[in-house]
């Protein structure tokens, strides 16, 4: 419904099929990936595009209350910890950027 899903709740989805033992997960997961269905945020989380709100949803939600959808709050987890630390990284030089343009 929000566009994140754990990649628990794919044994729920194809559960009726033919497909397997979830040793095949892997081999959809990376056809989702591939054709861009659904894309991998870490080793348990999906993101599918399709689903997650559009920026007028969310728009839309907060300047009419209770007209439209009710508003949706997407929470991504944090990659992981070396992707917080190459990020802190990658923001601090940019903020030596920015104070280089200052003068």
């Amino acid at each position: 419904r929000t566009g994140v899903m754990k990649l628990d709740d794919l044994k729920h989805i194809f559960k009726a099929s033919n497909i397997g033992p979830m040793d095949s997960r892997g081999y959809i997961v990376n056809l989702l990936n591939k054709f861009e269905v659904a894309l991998t945020w870490d080793s348990r989380t999906l993101l599918i595009p399709s689903l997650l709100p559009s920026e007028e949803d969310i728009l839309m939600a907060q300047m009419y209350p209770g007209q439209f959808h009710p508003m949706v709050k997407v929470k991504v987890p944090l990659r992981s910890r070396g992707w917080a630390v190459r990020n802190k990284k990658l923001r601090f030089h940019q903020s030596l950027f920015c104070l280089g343009n200052q003068f």
